[in-house]
């Protein structure tokens, strides 16, 4: 009894903290959804704007960093309301294995799970996110041959613009039953949505277009398996304290 209300009431801090990080990180005035609608309807007409007058665009559109971290605070939220990384660890791992690390932690295996569930949940949206940046921005800095601040703000609209229809569709996402086609939707969405916007930008002509697409696919999927290492080995250390 004491694990299950124990358990119940690390949910409710992780569904508080998550709550928490979107209204600190979240910015949807109008300048942002008019960023969101126009990333949708004509993309390159924002990041047109943003190359030729800042990262605000002249204070019509959003900052694209803060926009992206908006999103993500919603999609943290998301990924706590269909159920977090506790699933994934029952999934992952044999029932057996995860009693042994439980006792080896001194908890039951609910506390276990939980403890695990609520440090990984925690950080898998932002180091994600970070991972993505990271491997991203290098490769449209180097195409398009423009500065760091410009690079930046059209960088992460187009990390914005990928993000919104992955929302949209984070039921197949994110449930189990659908999550094998959850993972194929996302690299068809970023290519659909680079494609969109990186003509006459980040590449020229149809070879260009295919290839750049499939390069920044490739390297963001080697950082996503980073990026669950470290998401798991923060899960794994903060059930195991």
């Amino acid at each position: 009894m004491s694990d299950t209300s124990g358990r119940d009431g690390q949910t409710v801090q992780q569904g508080e903290t998550a709550v928490r990080f979107v209204e600190e990180s979240t910015d949807l005035g109008w300048n942002a959804l008019r960023t969101l609608r126009d990333l949708i309807v004509r993309p390159k007409a924002v990041l047109e704007a943003y190359e030729t007058m800042g990262p605000s665009a002249g204070g019509r559109y959003a900052q694209a960093v803060r926009l992206f971290m908006s999103l993500n605070g919603v999609s943290m939220v998301l990924f706590f309301f269909f159920g977090g990384m506790a699933e994934m660890l029952r999934q992952a791992i044999p029932p057996e294995e995860i009693a042994a690390l439980a006792g080896k932690a001194g908890k039951s295996v609910d506390l276990f799970v939980a403890d695990f569930d609520q440090w990984a949940s925690l950080v898998l949206v932002p180091v994600v996110a970070a991972a993505l940046a990271a491997v991203t921005l290098p490769f449209l800095k180097l195409w398009s041959g423009r500065s760091w601040p410009v690079t930046i703000s059209t960088g992460f609209s187009l990390l914005t613009a990928w993000t919104i229809p992955v929302l949209l569709l984070s039921p197949i996402i994110y449930l189990d039953s659908t999550s094998p086609i959850g993972t194929i939707l996302i690299s068809v969405l970023f290519a659909v949505t680079f494609l969109r916007l990186g003509g006459g930008r980040w590449f020229q002509g149809p070879v260009g277009a295919v290839g750049k697409t499939a390069l920044l696919l490739v390297v963001q999927f080697a950082a996503m398996v980073g990026a669950n290492m470290i998401i798991w080995g923060i899960g794994m250390a903060g059930a195991l304290l």
